[in-house]
């Protein structure tokens, strides 16, 4: 699914912050030794930074320090791994190492009671699967692009494993703009 599949059931937002420049995106890729999916970027772009459905918070590089943004990533990295030397029968058959390296996860999203939504960094980027929820309840992999999986979330054709339902009165609140509305009045 494109991105423009996506913003038939998500119209974008009039003013969208944050987006990062594609020599941003550059530099994040270069740092990190891998390229995002172009779908991502396309979101990015279109989009900017913001939350989803009210529970769901972006974890994209877009127009954040490098600093900041990769030591959250980081962070949320190495809580994992803790979670699963401390409760490994929560961890019984996860596959995915919670490192950002081939067959790791590279998280995109997160949202309440620490689920999370990950790239699993397997063969070409467009192609990468998404695999969602947390631990022992969650981990279901889903063989989606990004906007795909969105746009198939909004329309309510699939449940995200470990996040609640989808809040149809906030589909995408940018981060730090006041005016929400999509529409052109």
């Amino acid at each position: 699914m494109s991105i423009e599949e996506l913003r038939q059931v998500l119209p974008p937002p009039k003013k969208p912050r944050r987006t990062g420049s594609i020599k941003e995106w550059g530099a994040v890729e270069h740092r990190l030794g891998i390229i995002f999916p172009s779908d991502a970027k396309a979101f990015a772009v279109t989009y900017g930074d913001g939350v989803l459905g009210g529970s769901v918070s972006l974890l994209l590089p877009m127009g954040k320090p490098w600093d900041l943004w990769y030591s959250g990533i980081d962070q949320l990295l190495v809580a994992y791994r803790y979670l699963q030397e401390v409760e490994p029968w929560d961890w019984e058959g996860w596959p995915y190492p919670f490192e950002i390296r081939p067959s790791g996860l590279m998280p995109w999203a997160d949202g309440p009671d620490g689920a999370i939504l990950c790239w699993v960094m397997e063969g070409e980027p467009d192609k990468w699967p998404i695999v969602s929820g947390i631990g022992g309840e969650g981990g279901r992999r889903y063989e989606e692009t990004m906007t795909s999986l969105l746009a198939k979330w909004i329309e309510g054709r699939l449940v995200l494993e470990g996040f609640p339902p989808l809040d149809r009165d906030e589909l995408f609140i940018p981060h730090g703009y006041d005016d929400v509305s999509h529409d052109d009045d």
